[in-house]
């Protein structure tokens, strides 16, 4: 029998793999072995990044602020200064709404509604000479590079635990691979190479609580 951690290895290489079901196997290995910081990341995947953490670089999303013209429809929106202030995204969804609306955008450009406060203020002191709906244009290629990363980081990591002797017997480990985990800093402190340096908007096409940085 495989211990648990070289079966996360497997599921993590297969390229077409579960994402959820890893992430689940991934939050029953940290628990199991008391690592907190990983356990909580693991979480935050699963269930969305709440507005007092912040989020990982790679859910640090790019997009076109696009505003409707009755005449010509969508089109682009030109800034003077601070463009990076309104196009700049922080993704704070569950894995799943993610997944959910990567799967619907059906490789189109996903769609984010600005807030009516955000809204206003562009009308105000935007560069469209009429009153109008903005919002902001991402492409769906970025939401797929999330759970990439995801899948990258916890391959990464469940190699990090084998090479440190722990791979666990089905699905439990033995103390010595406790201590291990809790004392040994790569892997208690491993999250912090998740993280890079350290917003109300909702996609169209799933709900989300990712906010608009401003």
């Amino acid at each position: 029998m495989n211990g648990i951690v070289l079966d996360l290895q497997q599921e993590a290489l297969s390229g077409n793999g579960d994402i959820l079901s890893l992430l689940r196997k991934a939050y029953l290995i940290a628990r199991k072995l008391d690592l907190n910081n990983f356990k909580e990341w693991v979480n935050s995947e699963l269930n969305g990044y709440n507005k007092s953490k912040e989020v990982p670089q790679y859910r640090k999303l790019q997009g076109s602020v696009v505003a409707f013209n009755p005449y010509r429809g969508w089109i682009p929106v030109m800034f003077e200064t601070h463009e990076a202030d309104f196009s700049s995204y922080d993704a704070r969804d569950s894995i799943a709404n993610l997944l959910d609306v990567y799967n619907k955008s059906g490789n189109k450009s996903v769609i984010v509604d600005f807030p009516d406060k955000l809204n206003a203020y562009l009308n105000e002191y935007g560069s469209a000479p009429f009153q109008t709906k903005y919002r902001l244009e991402i492409s769906s290629n970025q939401l797929f590079n999330i759970m990439e990363s995801v899948r990258t980081s916890i391959l990464e990591w469940s190699i990090t635990l084998e090479e440190n002797g722990i791979v666990g017997e089905g699905v439990q480990f033995s103390e010595s691979e406790k201590k291990i985990a809790t004392t040994n800093p790569v892997i208690n402190n491993y999250v912090t190479n998740i993280f890079g340096n350290v917003s109300n908007s909702q996609f169209q096409q799933g709900t989300t609580n990712s906010e608009q940085t401003q």
